[in-house]
């Protein structure tokens, strides 16, 4: 498995996480909790904003060498 695939499916996992978390902050009655959701999921998508730009500089990067 190239690094390339790698970190495609490791950004594939991150934006399931932040979907969930999502999820669990609108399915739960605790106040707090929702909170805490909603901050993992603020967090989750700058994860999953840098293995965007990641993935696009080793494609941009694959791009050149051939």
């Amino acid at each position: 498995m190239t690094v390339s695939t790698k970190v495609k499916t490791t950004l594939a996992n991150a934006e399931s996480v932040y979907a969930d978390l999502s999820s669990f902050s609108l399915d739960t009655q605790d106040q707090a909790a929702s909170q805490m959701y909603k901050d993992l999921a603020k967090t989750q998508r700058i994860v999953i904003e840098s293995l965007k730009n990641r993935v696009e500089y080793i494609e941009k990067k694959k791009t050149l060498e051939q």
